[in-house]
């Protein structure tokens, strides 16, 4: 059996009932800092200080599956995820040990978040406003420090985030977005900091973590619970993580981008947002405009969604001059995401593919849609 172990690729480890160890292999070893030859028949509490969830599990024969845990081996803390299978027989029982590394598991799991793909040469730059988003946002990508996008709903603030992420140094690293608003605080709490191993539940690792070596996107930070937002500043300015119920300290190393829809100065006055926190995401801050203030920049982006479509319906698409002078004159309250979605429509619904006054919808004649109000940005830059 032991011959099968030593040809996987996981650190193996396996003792019997006294704790005597039985088996070791290289690269459970090397994860452990300890010598493969010379701890064989050594007790293992005597090689390694294991943690208090493992040693629960060892004395109930409780098997664990994929839980984080930190070791203390020769005088250093290591962190692994490790699965336990306990061998229960007459005779006494065993067991073996499955370890991974825990920047290992963090890169498995962030690589099946999968990749963002927008990119700044993505971006329309016809018009003055656009391309100053364009030279800020290669600016935000050359640092770690935090940026703040501010803008109305639609504007294409994750959209930026993306391209300042993908022209970054952390292009290859991972790209965790969290919708602050989506999240009850409890929930968003072990998900945003993750939590330590209990008798009952494994130990999770946080956003914070899973976005480590890349970039973390803070959709609407307005609404992060008060005490998320202490944790946040703590890895902002220290690059440290303390998981809820627990005591140590982890390194993370992310950037920061987070957006808002409402002016977080006022929420500071209010008492109803840190202001360290402000001060940390306001040191550079962008504001999209919204595309009514981007006129010029519209019959590109119908173009270019038009290009897209054609993708999707294997058909040409094309736009009349009097239709696309439509869209360029209406307020679009909605602003980026409402054009593309209108685009698409009239797409789907036109004769042909080809585009017609007559096939945009009636409200785009009005200045604004019924039941429809303009949103509220933050201030200006």
């Amino acid at each position: 059996m032991y011959g099968l172990l030593e040809s996987m690729d996981d650190g193996v480890m396996a003792w019997n009932e006294q704790g005597v160890l039985q088996f070791l292999n290289v690269q459970a070893a090397r994860l452990l800092h300890l010598d493969a030859q010379a701890s064989q028949g050594k007790n293992i509490a005597d090689l390694v200080t294991l943690p208090a969830l493992l040693r629960r599990a060892i004395k109930h024969a409780r098997g664990l599956n994929h839980v984080e845990v930190t070791f203390e081996s020769q005088h250093q803390f290591v962190d692994a995820v490790i699965t336990l299978k306990p061998i229960v027989e007459a005779q006494g029982n065993s067991f073996i040990l499955l370890l991974h590394p825990v920047e290992q598991m963090r890169q498995l799991m962030t690589s099946q978040l999968g990749k963002v793909s927008h990119t700044f040469e993505q971006m329309s730059a016809d018009d003055p406003e656009t391309r100053r988003l364009i030279h800020f946002g290669r600016q935000a990508a050359r640092g770690g420090f935090p940026v703040l996008l501010c803008g109305e709903e639609g504007v294409g603030k994750e959209l930026l985030s993306q391209a300042i992420h993908n022209e970054s140094e952390r292009a290859g690293g991972p790209y965790i977005a969290v919708n602050c608003q989506l999240y009850a605080d409890s929930v968003l709490g072990q998900d945003f900091m993750g939590s330590a191993p209990t008798d009952d539940e494994n130990g999770r690792l946080s956003r914070l973590e899973l976005a480590n070596g890349g970039t973390l996107f803070l959709e609407k930070i307005e609404y992060l619970a008060p005490e998320l937002q202490s944790a946040l500043l703590q890895v902002i300015k220290q690059g440290v993580l303390t998981r809820l119920d627990a005591r140590r300290l982890i390194p993370v190393d992310v950037k920061v981008i987070a957006t808002t829809t409402v002016d977080l100065a006022n929420l500071v006055e209010q008492n109803r947002f840190s202001r360290q926190l402000y001060y940390a995401l306001h040191s550079f801050e962008i504001v999209i405009p919204p595309l009514r203030a981007r006129r010029n920049s519209i019959p590109s982006l119908v173009h270019n969604r038009l290009k897209s479509l054609e993708k999707r319906f294997s058909s040409r698409l094309k736009v009349d001059d009097d239709a696309l002078a439509q869209l360029v004159a209406y307020s679009w309250p909605g602003n980026d995401f409402e054009l593309n979605s209108v685009i698409e429509n009239i797409a789907i619904s036109s004769d042909n593919g080809h585009i017609r006054l007559s096939n945009l919808p009636e409200y785009l004649f009005s200045e604004r849609p019924a039941g429809i109000a303009r949103h509220r940005c933050c201030r200006p830059a």
